[in-house]
């Protein structure tokens, strides 16, 4: 139904707003772009929206903001969402940014904004921190595999990249990134992780160093990822929101091919979507 073109922002709850701003800005290196009692906006050196933090009681994820088309009809849209049966709101300056969207709910109850226009931020110099080119995906645990799965197949239009064997986890694209959204199944619904590309691999070591150098220290990695081959390392913030950090994931540049663009680490020749088996969890670069 929609063709989403690309991930906007993450909003996140957390109970400590300021003490996570001084992470974002001081750390990733993003820049504090618009606050006000409920919504604190961080945005890149290119000065799109990346995350949003909203007051809560504890950390966790609440919505996510995607691009769609700037000539969308949002009105025409919200009638066909209705019609299918999906309940829907048009939003007006529901973030500093943004004019206008069509809100909707996951299975899981998280918040989908369909933003037809992001208004770009005049940041200035960064001169602090990681400072990653964009938000690249989000994942999260779901109790809700298969729903989550025909909604933002059949409702936003995303495609299965790869998934685990035993189905147990499902990894989608709405561009040419092997993934924007991925999701394991599990007893609750909450937040994997949100992960920042970085340029290339070098930015992945100086990250580390500024993330040292702030006594955060690294859950897993730098290492290469199986599934979408990504170079990749995690920590974790203040509030246990896990980060990953990433460069050179695998991207589908034509559609109509169907197979990923080749890199000298994929498995298979040309590298197609497909179902991974025991060999998940070992990365490309040892065990």
């Amino acid at each position: 139904m929609f063709d989403v073109i690309r991930l906007g922002f993450a909003t996140l709850a957390s109970a400590k707003v300021e003490e996570q701003a001084a992470y974002y800005t001081g750390v990733l290196g993003l820049k504090l772009v618009a606050a006000d009692p409920a919504l604190t906006v961080f945005a890149n050196q290119a000065g799109q929206h990346v995350v949003v933090l909203e007051r809560g009681d504890a950390a966790g994820i609440r919505g996510l903001a995607f691009e769609i088309a700037p000539d969308s009809d949002l009105g025409a849209l919200a009638v066909q969402l209705r019609a299918s049966g999906v309940s829907c709101d048009i939003q007006s300056d529901p973030v500093a940014g943004v004019a206008t969207c069509l809100a909707v709910a996951d299975p899981d109850g998280t918040l989908i904004q369909l933003v037809p226009k992001f208004d770009s931020f005049d940041v200035g110099p960064l001169t602090r921190g990681i400072a990653p080119a964009k938000l690249g995906h989000v994942a999260r645990f779901t109790s809700q595999l298969r729903a989550q799965l025909a909604f933002y197949k059949d409702v936003l239009g995303f495609r299965i990249s790869d998934w685990r064997a035993d189905e147990s986890a499902y990894f989608m694209r709405c561009g040419p990134d092997h993934h924007t959204v991925n999701f394991f199944a599990a007893p609750s619904s909450k937040l994997h992780h949100i992960a920042f590309e970085l340029r290339d691999w070098s930015e992945i070591g100086r990250a580390c160093n500024i993330l040292a150098e702030n006594r955060l220290r690294l859950d897993w990695g730098p290492s290469r990822h199986v599934i979408g081959h990504n170079i990749a390392c995690y920590h974790s913030t203040s509030e246990g929101v896990r980060i990953e950090l990433y460069t050179e994931m695998d991207q589908m540049t034509n559609e109509r091919l169907g197979y990923f663009d080749p890199r000298p680490w994929h498995e298979d020749r040309p590298q197609f979507p497909r179902g991974w088996g025991p060999e998940f969890g070992k990365s490309a670069w040892g065990p």
